[in-house]
């Protein structure tokens, strides 16, 4: 996935919230992120990266970053569990908080 942002901020954290729901009977029942790739472009062109874990577990996730002038953020699968016939993968929400 890939956000792009219309003017350039301070990116100081993400959250993903993992999963399809927070509910952990709905959260088990579709595949989830376990690994993801963190990309993060500057205004510059410069680009930053960071290999991601997640806990296999419902609710958000926080991210600390602390990258400047961010134009656009990139999530890259690298791994999931839970896939099998009939199940998606889902990532129910991802934030992005700048300095305030």
């Amino acid at each position: 996935m890939t956000y792009t942002f219309r003017e350039p901020f301070r990116l100081v954290d993400v959250i993903i919230t993992n999963g399809a729901s927070k509910d952990p009977q709905k959260y088990a029942l579709q595949a989830r992120a376990l690994q993801v790739e963190l990309e993060v472009t500057a205004e510059d062109g410069t680009t930053h990266k960071k290999e991601l874990t997640l806990s296999d577990k419902p609710g958000g996730q926080t991210i600390a970053t602390g990258y400047s002038d961010v134009q656009k953020v990139r999530l890259v699968l690298r791994s999931a569990v839970g896939l099998a016939p009939g199940r998606h993968l889902a990532l129910a929400e991802v934030e992005f908080f700048q300095r305030s």
